[in-house]
């Protein structure tokens, strides 16, 4: 699912409140419960250190977003990575006297 599951909420008194478990439906609890047991996995993979970093997520898709973020970096970090790696390879060059075996 690209946008994730969202916690359910309804008005009250002209504010975004958590909807009460005994009023989702069916398809909401099985939702609900579809995302639990994904955090539960992920909980599971993870050292103590993404562990806790993790921990404050409320569903799996902000979890998700921020072990990307922490390991692959934003966008514009992956794009600059790229970029470098891209730029690299077009100056490889071998030095004078090396064979392929010894780079």
């Amino acid at each position: 699912m690209v946008n994730g599951y969202t916690i359910l909420t309804h008005v009250v008194d002209n504010k975004d409140v958590e909807k009460p478990y005994q009023s989702w439906s069916s398809e909401e609890i099985k939702k609900g419960e579809y995302d639990s047991k994904a955090m539960n996995i992920i909980h599971s993979l993870l050292n103590f250190d993404e562990f806790f970093r993790v921990f404050v997520c409320t569903t799996t898709k902000k979890m998700w977003d921020l072990i990307q973020v922490t390991h692959e970096g934003t966008p514009k970090v992956r794009r600059a990575q790229k970029n470098s790696l891209i730029q690299e390879y077009e100056t490889f060059r071998m030095k004078q006297g090396k064979t392929i075996w010894d780079v």
